[in-house]
């Protein structure tokens, strides 16, 4: 006979080599990850004449078994596979019982495994963010040149015109661009269907099909200047069966299309003695503010102008311009603006010096 002690907590084993015909192994709690469907026991042991082995199995949703599990079920018989008789969980637990009749033998487990198939649930869009068209695109998602989009240039010197307003930006300023991230608790292939409407229709446009890929672009050329949502419906059915596939969809916060440049209005011109001549006009934008804008005196250089309260950031501006001194006799005045969405307006006035 042999004593063994333990701590934590403290105990004392009897080991003895007395004969015993019946044993038993717990198995730790086995974790699907979710809530599953448990599908079949199968095992590999050695089964000497005389000797059997038995399987139980419960399941349930805590980690460690409690009296919230189910009762155990079995006995299982059959080492090539039987179908597990418990409700679904996330976690399940066996207990192999060992018989022996005859003393010098004994069975013996060499494996034991176990089937599940996870509850199938829902993916879900987390957040979408639609990127203005200014707005600088990641490198890293291999994008062709065609949807390339400068960064902003921060020259802070409003004279420098041609570093402000890129060619390539002010062609590629309808481009539009939608993120978004998404996940799955099964870990299945998610595809994206891709929706928008103004915000006063009442029935979605399809924009996109099967996308694979968190993002898209798009050109909104052809949109109504207004406002719009977007709205993404995620699916697992690439990799789920159909009477299982799960879907949803979430719907974007409301975003602007403005293809259209501002106006330049209420043109007027004043001159005193003392101050000279005074030209001042309005622009104006009805869906994005004003970014940039210069303007061009008979046939000179276009020189930039800032606003009268110093900072392009409203949808309506007012502009002052002293034009120095200018001979006398007709003169042209032409100015132009683009938006935050690099959109272009002109205006084309001619004025009097006398």
């Amino acid at each position: 006979m042999f004593l063994m002690c333990t701590s934590n907590m403290g105990k004392i084993f009897e080991i003895s080599q007395n004969y015993k015909n019946e044993g038993s192994y717990l198995s730790k709690e086995l974790d699907a990850g979710m809530v599953a469907d448990w599908g079949v026991i199968r095992w590999t042991a050695e089964i000497p004449s005389g000797t059997k082995v038995q399987f139980f199995t419960r399941t349930g949703n805590t980690e460690n078994a409690n009296e919230t599990w189910s009762d155990w079920s079995g006995p299982y018989t059959k080492a090539d596979g039987e179908a597990i008789q418990n409700p679904p969980a996330q976690f399940l637990q066996w207990k192999a019982v060992l018989n022996t009749s005859k003393e010098q033998n004994s069975p013996k487990i060499k494996e034991v495994a176990i089937s599940f198939l996870q509850k199938n649930v829902s993916p879900v869009i987390r957040q979408i963010i639609i990127n203005d068209p200014e707005e600088a695109q990641e490198s890293n998602d291999s994008l062709t040149d065609e949807y390339y989009q400068e960064e902003r240039e921060q020259e802070q010197s409003s004279r420098v015109v041609k570093s402000l307003i890129d060619a390539r930006r002010v062609q590629r300023r309808m481009i539009r661009t939608a993120r978004w991230s998404a996940e799955d608790e099964n870990r299945d292939i998610l595809t994206f269907d891709l929706f928008y409407k103004n915000v006063d229709e009442d029935n979605w446009k399809e924009l996109s099909k099967d996308l694979k890929q968190k993002y898209f672009r798009w050109n909104s050329e052809k949109w109504p200047d207004g406002l719009y949502h977007l709205k993404i419906k995620v699916s697992d059915h690439a990799s789920t069966p159909a009477n299982l596939a799960k879907n949803s969809e979430k719907i974007s916060e409301v975003f602007v299309a403005d293809n259209s440049g501002p106006l330049v209005k209420n043109f007027n011109t004043k001159s005193t003695a003392s101050t000279g001549s005074e030209l001042t006009f309005t622009i104006q934008d009805k869906w994005s503010t004003i970014y940039h804008t210069e303007y061009v005196i008979d046939n000179g250089e276009w020189e930039a102008i800032f606003p009268i309260d110093g900072i392009s950031d409203s949808q309506v501006e007012d502009f002052s311009l002293k034009p120095g001194k200018l001979t006398p006799g007709s003169h042209s005045l032409v100015i132009r603006v683009y938006d935050r969405f690099l959109n272009v307006g002109f205006g084309k006035f001619r004025f009097k010096i006398e």
